[in-house]
């Protein structure tokens, strides 16, 4: 099986989670810096990969062509989902933020209760 026969299949949809769709501003911001980390952990890999990319650091601007073409290849990743980090981290950060109100709000509620 290819990459091509996985994204068409009906087995996809059950792996792969929907896309990201924030509601409120806080979550448009938390979406962004979630894939901000995802492009920065995928330039990363990018780096670690050295000599296997386009661009000689031994020519002349080949080394700014380099970590231009690594800067873009990393945000195009990050925006298409392709790796899903950042989907992931949106998702357990909201999870988490979720579970922080609901206890916060019961703390109130425990707060004001007369025993």
């Amino acid at each position: 099986m290819n990459i091509a026969d996985f994204n068409s299949s009906s087995r996809a949809a059950n792996i792969l989670p929907a896309k990201v769709v924030p509601k409120t501003e806080n979550e448009k911001k938390l979406w962004a810096s979630a894939q901000a980390l995802e492009a920065t952990f995928a330039k990363d890999l990018l780096t670690a990969m050295g000599d296997k990319l386009p661009g000689s650091p031994d020519s002349p601007g080949g080394d700014i062509f380099a970590t231009m073409f690594k800067d873009s290849i990393a945000k195009e990743l990050a925006q298409s989902e392709t790796l899903g980090l950042g989907r992931q981290i949106y998702r357990e950060t909201v999870k988490l933020a979720n579970q922080q109100e609901l206890s916060d709000s019961m703390k109130r509620t425990i707060a004001t209760q007369n025993f």
